[in-house]
C-alpha cells in the first residue's frame, strides 16, 4: 500500500490506498456457510480395536470457497447404515499427496517418507466420540468446532482420513460424512 495525497485548493488530504478496511461486520456478511455433499470413504469390513485404520484419504471437495482459500469447520455430521455406533477421529489435511497409511483395520503402518507431510499438511483433529442407534441406522456429530482449514493454493479441497477409537465391527462404504463450513 502507498499514501497518496491530494491536494485541492490549497488544501492537502493523504490516505492510504490499496484497498478497502472491511470491518467485522462487512467480512461476517461475505463469508458464506455450507454443508457438504455427504462423503462416503471405503471402510475397513471388519473388527477393528482402538488406532485402527477406519478409512485412508478421501478428498472433500470445494471444503473452501476459492482456490487455496480457507474456511472454518464448524461441524461435522456422520451416518451409517448398519447402527454401529463405534467412536472415531477424523484427521484433516491439504496435502493431497498422503496416499496409504497402511492396511484398513490395522494400526496406521504407512507413514514411511510420510511423515513430513502428515506433520506439515496436518489441519486438525476432529473426534467423533458418539454416534446414536437410531434402528437401522446411527447418527452423530461433533459441534462447535471452530477449525481452520485451508485448501492447496490449487485446489478447494482439502482431505481425510479416519482411525478407529474403539472396537466395533464395521462395514465397508458404511459411513456418511458432511462438514458445516464457514466459506471465507
Amino acid at each position: 500500500m502507498s499514501d497518496l495525497t491530494i491536494t485541492t485548493a490549497g488544501q492537502s488530504e493523504s490516505k492510504v490506498s490499496g484497498g478497502e478496511f472491511l470491518s467485522s461486520e462487512k467480512k461476517l456478511n461475505q463469508m458464506k456457510v455450507v454443508l457438504t455433499d455427504a462423503v462416503t470413504p471405503t471402510v475397513f469390513a471388519g473388527a477393528t480395536v482402538a488406532n485402527d485404520l477406519l478409512f485412508n484419504p478421501v478428498k472433500i471437495p470445494n471444503a473452501v470457497g476459492v482456490k487455496g482459500g480457507t474456511g472454518v469447520v464448524q461441524s461435522v455430521v456422520v451416518s451409517n447404515d448398519s447402527g454401529h455406533t463405534l467412536p472415531f477421529d477424523i484427521v484433516l489435511t491439504s496435502s493431497p499427496s498422503i496416499v496409504a497409511l497402511g492396511a484398513l483395520g490395522d494400526p496406521i503402518s504407512g507413514l514411511t517418507g510420510q511423515a513430513d507431510i502428515i506433520i506439515q499438511e496436518t489441519l486438525g483433529v476432529i473426534s467423533v466420540p458418539t454416534l446414536i442407534d437410531v434402528g437401522t441406522c446411527a447418527v452423530g456429530s461433533s459441534d462447535n468446532l471452530g477449525l481452520v482449514i485451508k485448501a492447496p493454493s490449487d485446489s478447494r479441497d482439502v482431505y481425510m482420513y479416519g482411525i478407529a477409537r474403539g472396537a466395533a465391527t464395521t462395514v465397508a462404504d458404511d459411513y456418511h460424512i458432511r462438514f458445516g463450513i464457514i466459506q471465507d
